[in-house]
C-alpha cells in the first residue's frame, strides 16, 4: 500500500530578490517526494516574513490581505488533494 503525502511551504526565493530589496514569495508543494515551485506573485521584505508561521508579520490591510490569500491557497491544495487521494 502507497501512502500519498502532501507538503506545502510558503518560502522566499532570496535569490531573486529585487532593487526594492523584496524577494518573491514561493510556495513548494511536495507530493510523494517529488517537488514542484509555484509563484503567488507577491513579493515582501524578507524582514516581515516569518518562516516558523508561514506568515507576513506587518499589520497593514495589504498584509493581513496576503495573509488571508496564503491561507486560501494552502486549504485550497489540502483540498484538492483530499477529493483527489482521499
Amino acid at each position: 500500500m502507497t501512502i500519498n503525502q502532501v507538503k506545502i511551504l510558503f518560502v522566499l526565493n532570496r535569490a531573486k530578490t529585487n532593487k526594492k530589496e523584496l524577494s518573491p514569495l514561493i510556495y513548494r508543494m511536495t507530493f510523494n517526494g517529488k517537488r514542484k515551485e509555484f509563484s503567488t506573485g507577491f513579493y515582501v521584505p524578507e524582514n516581515e516574513w516569518n518562516a516558523k508561521f508561514q506568515i507576513i508579520t506587518s499589520k497593514t490591510a495589504y498584509v493581513k490581505n496576503i495573509n488571508t490569500h496564503l491561507d486560501k491557497i494552502y486549504r485550497g491544495i489540502l483540498t484538492t488533494y483530499s477529493n483527489d487521494c482521499g
